[in-house]
């Protein structure tokens, strides 16, 4: 193999054990978010009979967002989209969303297994994508979690 083969692959070992090492005495913790079954992890607040885009939009607006010259599409297959309902006006606010909806990197840093991967000083390829699936996970076993309907 190329040299820089070997150098990556090397350089992929010492980051999975520095996050084994970080991660030790949190497997059980991961182990429990994983292993969530699937219809669980689906919004609690939302029964199979109601429109997913219709209590998602009640939250947000709900919650203070604004966002009238847009409308959101299910095309099904897991593929939705945004689209204007009419024309928008140049430099004029198309949405917004207060910060207590978004779901941050900085939210997924702050829970136990985001904290021990910080002070292990793992090296990620993706840590922002880390850190937000960490919260996502987390959060889905919280059937009161105020970003259910998310």
């Amino acid at each position: 193999a190329p040299p820089g083969n070997h150098r990556r692959r090397s350089l992929g070992t010492r980051r999975a054990l520095a996050l084994r090492e970080a991660m030790a005495g949190e497997a059980k913790e991961l182990e429990e978010v994983l292993e969530q079954p699937k219809g669980k992890w689906t919004q609690a607040a939302v029964h199979d009979d109601d429109d997913k885009f219709a209590v998602f939009e009640r939250w947000l607006l709900d919650s203070g967002a604004r966002f009238p010259q847009l409308e959101l599409r299910d095309y099904g297959e897991e593929v939705r989209g945004v689209h204007a309902v009419e024309d928008v006006e140049e430099d004029s606010v198309v949405v917004e969303v207060p910060l207590n909806c978004l779901i941050t990197v900085e939210m997924g840093k702050d829970t136990t297994i985001g904290r021990k991967i910080i002070a292990a000083n793992v090296d990620l390829d993706a840590p922002k994508h880390i850190f937000l699936m960490m919260f996502l996970l987390i959060d889905r076993k919280n059937p009161d979690s105020f970003y259910r309907p998310y």
